[in-house]
């Protein structure tokens, strides 16, 4: 994954971390089963988790959109149909 060739080391390692974080938190859900049973409180706290890293490396909140959570909701589904993790 490239990064911005301004970012600093403590920026990369937060987006390591953040993406580290995602995965361990969406690895449940990559199965067929999983996928249907992912919480909204579980997406929020999620969401909470990644703002409250990128806070501590001075970095802005994230915002999210209804309409671009359906979407990832629904391409993570086909992920744990297919069993695997691709965009």
């Amino acid at each position: 994954m490239a990064t911005p060739s301004g970012w600093s080391t403590r920026q990369r390692a937060i987006s390591g971390l953040v993406l580290g974080l995602l995965a361990a938190l969406w690895w449940p859900v990559l199965s067929p089963a999983g996928a249907a049973s992912v919480s909204p409180d579980a997406e929020r706290r999620f969401v909470e988790l990644a703002g409250a890293e990128r806070a501590a490396a001075g970095l802005p909140a994230y915002a999210t959109q209804g309409d671009l959570a359906e979407v990832a909701r629904a391409q993570a589904t086909r992920m744990a149909a297919e069993g695997r993790l691709y965009h």
